[in-house]
């Protein structure tokens, strides 16, 4: 055997060394020390990094030993058990030298650990620094509370609690709280807790010593009864518990032993393990579920019932498998799962407050079963229960609370008097509560129930139908007549109340579902029942013609036929099918779907939604804020009062908006284009309505008397691109307004290119600069303040200028143009007929004029008659007067414009009328003239008059061909 000396270097070693003792330096670096069997010598420095020794030797005496540098004094080391290894810390660096599987068995373990100033600390100095072995634990009285946290994995460590002197076993008790393990001293405060000694078994205290030196080992601790407390969650330990819950909701199990337990109410789910256990039930406990399961013989468990509960106010039931026992006039329920389905799952004993006890066969006596076959049973006036079984049962409860199970079949259950519980099981069945507050039950698969519910005139009656296993959003409520049908969606499943809406004798008050939703008759009413029609023509109200209005929400489904619906005074949604409906929502916030055909749909009052379907329909919204959209067809939407909104599509065809807003200055109606841009659409303006057309297709939308007042105005126009034109846009944005073949009233705001085509026509528009266009018919031309175009085409026509520069043309027949402020231009064209123009100019600036835009000067007469002038076209009738054309001023021309570009001026007319000279000459006027006063001129023939006369005002006539 020799004895090695192994150094390493600053990288990562490994050092082997052999049978005998060894000296191990690893120096820098994470090195792995392997010492063999041996005394062997380990050296560790600062800066050494993570050394990791593996040494295993069972020799007895064997002493390997750990020797620190000068640089590390005891007070600089820290030891952490990770897993099984120890590892050893130099604090406030981050060396430190591991001992390998040192707690997994004590041959891994180093004896010696030596320092540089020449402490050195023994095994037992190593072991209790390191956790593997620790002293008793002391406790007397008056130490208060203290605290154990445990964490010691290995086998062979035995953590003990060593009571003093005044502390027996008879005066402690053992409570459970979450995992951890309260040890307390009866009569005062004092107490140990072990924490999480429940989670791991490595968390347990193993011994307790007393002063009479009595020792429980850790099977005794762990059997010892138990007090365990807690809120939700609760578990007890493997031996006796007394486990007491919370009054909210809490889920307990006792596990295995003799368990005394109190869930306190709250609706509790108890699971007492196997053992003989005992649970208590109190008045106000709710609804508690045992589910005990048990395959030991001989094991008895216990229900206790708390104060108020005697045989009297107890009742059974037979739940599938389940048994449940109900307090009369509470709500509270005890449920034992499972009773009927196994002996394991029984309990074996039942101890009443009046100290009555039964056990499982003192309960079948208070049940009467009837046969396979079809029965009739009647039973007494006590409080019965009955199973009917299979086939088609009848069954008569008379007095007493009972409880009436039909089972198979298609039974009929009378509860008669008293406050009875109705089950008809499977099958279709008929139940009567009659007299009393009445349960009816109902579970899916049961088929199709009717319930008969008479309570007559007490109005404190509370009859409550139940569905066990099914959701509220798992039903739907139908009104089929009068009476309200609750069918199960997905199946065919349903119960039928006769009279439902006939009369609050034949209601049901309370409809109770699985999910813990509760509908009271105010629920039912103001919710919403379904009212299904058939495929025939016929007439569905959502309103009860009984004592009681119906005033809740329904769901009408009109089906096939030409229907007329009406909904209730609640916020209804009606919906009329195939067919030519008419519909009526009512009172209340509805939504009204006419479905294919030519439907008429009313809103009446409330905030309604009307949809018109796939035909021409007629929507009217009414009174408040509705929403109607015409859907596909050419409809016709009324909004009424409030601010409405209509909806409009591609494809929904022409659409006629009919809205009058009353005088309420608050309402703002909207037009929604959902997927419809400003660009993609055209205003137009027929009669006073305003045409919203769609660009590339026929679809429109007409808004009546748009143009008539602002209350038929729509205020908003939206489109999907996000543009909103209010009503100033839209006055600013008609370019075309078109009349038709008909007599026409058009008017538009904006600059516009107005026609009348056929027919008398006005045509009106406001402040703009517009081109007018009368068409045939006699028409009425008035253009507001603006430059504008007027031309009143065939026919006799009115044209008003009014304010702006215009061009008045009338155009063929005898016409009428009036030109007022501006500098205006009327126009005459050879055919025109026997035009008259009334010229009102208010500026002297202002500068009209007449002209013949295919009439040489030559081909024309000048006539004077009183105060107007007349220019006749020579060898025809037409002829253009100028009425007051001589009380100058306003109403004058200041030009007389001839195809040639001849002009006449103001004064020229005047000098030729008065006798002298025409001031001023254009290409045939080659000179002045003198008229009248015996002078010829060689260039001026056919000159005529009447009189010598300068101030005559008879009639002058001046033929003006050379």
């Amino acid at each position: 055997m020799k004895d090695y000396q192994l150094i390493g270097t600053e990288n990562n070693d490994q050092l082997t060394g052999n049978i005998g003792n060894d000296l191990l330096d690893g120096g820098l670096g994470n090195d792995l020390l392997l010492g063999g069997k041996g005394n062997d010598t380990y050296i560790f420095k600062r800066g050494y990094g993570h050394d990791l020794i593996m040494d295993s030797d069972s020799t007895v005496g064997i002493i390997d030993t750990i020797i620190f540098g000068e640089d590390i004094t005891n007070s600089d080391l820290q030891f952490k058990r990770v897993g099984d290894n120890l590892r050893i810390s130099i604090i406030g660096t981050d060396d430190y030298i591991t001992i390998s599987n040192y707690y997994y068995d004590e041959k891994y373990r180093i004896e010696k650990i030596q320092f540089y100033d020449g402490t050195i600390w023994d095994k037992s100095t190593i072991e209790k620094l390191s956790g593997i072995k620790k002293e008793p634990i002391i406790y007397n009285i008056g130490f208060g509370v203290i605290i154990i946290e445990d964490d010691e994995k290995a086998s062979e460590i035995i953590d003990t609690i060593r009571f003093g002197q005044g502390i027996l076993p008879k005066n402690i008790a053992f409570t459970k709280t979450g995992n951890d393990l309260e040890i307390g001293i009866l009569g005062i405060s004092d107490k140990i807790i072990v924490k999480n000694y429940y989670s791991l078994e490595h968390y347990k205290i193993q011994e307790i010593d007393f002063y009479d030196e009595s020792v429980w080992n850790s099977q005794f601790i762990a059997s010892y009864y138990t007090y365990v407390t807690g809120n939700g969650t609760i578990e007890g330990t493997i031996g006796k518990n007394n486990i007491i819950g919370s009054v909210n909701t809490d889920q307990i199990s006792g596990l295995s032993g003799a368990d005394f337990i109190d869930g306190k109410g709250g609706s509790d789910y108890i699971n007492g393990g196997v053992g003989n256990d005992t649970y208590i039930f109190n008045l106000g406990y709710g609804t508690m579920v045992i589910e005990d399961y048990d395959e030991a013989t001989g094991v008895i468990d216990t229900i206790k019932f708390g104060e108020g509960i005697d045989i009297n106010s107890i009742g059974f039931i037979r739940s599938v498998d389940n048994l449940e026992i109900t307090i009369k006039g509470t709500e509270d329920k005890l449920v034992i799962n499972n009773f009927y389905k196994s002996t394991n799952y029984q309990i074996e004993k039942f101890i009443l407050a009046d100290g009555i006890i039964f056990d499982r066969k003192a309960i079948n006596t208070l049940l009467v079963y009837g046969t396979p076959d079809k029965d009739i049973i009647t039973v007494s006036s006590k409080n019965e229960t009955i199973f009917a079984l299979a086939s088609d049962d009848t069954v008569y409860g008379y007095g007493g609370d009972d409880l009436l199970y039909g089972g198979e079949g298609n039974d009929i259950l009378h509860g008669g008097q008293g406050d009875d519980l109705l089950e008809g099981g499977l099958g279709n069945d008929t139940l009567y509560g009659e007299a009393g507050q009445d349960i009816y039950v109902f579970r899916k698969g049961d088929g199709q129930d009717t319930i008969n519910d008479t309570a007559g005139e007490n109005n404190t009656i509370i009859d409550t139908l139940r569905f066990e296993d099914i959701d509220s959003t798992e039903v739907t409520l139908n009104k089929s007549a009068y009476d309200l049908v609750i069918t199960v969606n997905g199946s065919s499943d349903s119960v039928r109340i006769l009279s439902y809406f006939y009369s609050n004798d034949y209601k049901v008050e309370k409809i109770e579902f699985q999910d813990g939703v509760v509908l009271d008759i105010n629920a039912i009413m103001k919710g919403y029942v379904y009212i299904n029609g058939t495929n025939s023509n016929e007439q569905i109200s959502g309103y009860c013609s009984g004592e009681n209005e119906f005033i809740g929400n329904v769901i009408i489904n009109g089906f096939d036929g030409n229907d007329t619906l009406n909904g209730s005074a609640g916020n209804d949604k009606v919906y009329g099918g195939n067919g030519d409906d008419t519909i009526v929502g009512n009172n209340g916030d509805d939504t009204l779907e006419g479905g294919a055909g030519k439907d008429t749909l009313r809103g009446s009052a409330g905030k309604d939604i009307l949809k018109g379907g796939s035909e021409d329909d007629t929507l009217n919204g009414e009174i408040g804020d509705d929403i109607l959209d015409g859907e596909k067809g050419n409809d016709t939407l009324t909004g009424g009062a409030g601010s409405d909104t209509y909806v409009f599509r591609k494809g929904d065809g022409q659409d006629i908006i009919v809205d009058y807003s009353g005088e309420a200055n608050t309402i703002i109606d909207t037009l929604k284009f959902e997927d419809i841009a400003a660009s993609e659409v055209s205003l137009n303006c027929t009669g006073y309505d305003l045409i919203i057309a769609v660009n590339d297709s026929t679809d429109s939308v007409r808004i009546q008397n748009y143009f008539t007042a602002d209350l038929y105005k729509i205020e908003n126009i939206q489109f999907k691109d996000g543009t909103t034109w209010d009503i100033n846009t839209i006055r600013n944005s008609i370019v075309y307004a078109n009349g038709t073949e008909e007599k026409d009233s058009l008017y538009a705001a904006g600059p516009v290119t107005m026609n009348g085509y056929g027919g008398d026509d006005t045509l009106r528009t406001e402040n703009a600069n517009d081109k007018i266009y009368g068409g045939a018919g006699i028409d009425t031309i008035i253009a507001g303040a603006g430059n504008d175009s007027l031309y009143g085409e065939v026919g006799n026509d009115i044209l008003y200028g009014r304010v702006g520069d215009d061009i008045l043309e009338g155009g063929l027949g005898n016409d009428t143009l009036y030109g007022e402020a501006g500098q205006d231009v009327y126009v005459f064209r050879k055919g025109d007929g026997q035009d008259i123009i009334y010229n009102s100019s208010s500026l002297d600036t202002d500068n009209d004029k007449l002209s013949f835009t295919d009439v040489n000067l030559s081909e024309t007469t000048f006539i004077k008659t009183n105060t107007d002038l007349i220019i006749k076209l020579n060898e025809t009738t037409d002829s253009a007067t100028i009425s007051g054309y001589f009380n100058y001023g306003k109403y004058s021309l200041e030009g007389i414009e001839f195809m040639n570009s001849e002009t006449l001026t103001s004064e020229d007319v005047n000098n030729v009328i008065a006798g002298k000279y025409v001031s001023t000459y254009n290409i045939n006027l080659e000179k002045a003239v003198e008229i009248l006063s015996g002078t010829p001129n060689s260039s001026v023939s056919n000159i005529t008059g009447t009189s010598t006369s300068s101030d005559i005002t008879t009639d002058i006539l001046v033929n003006m061909n050379n």
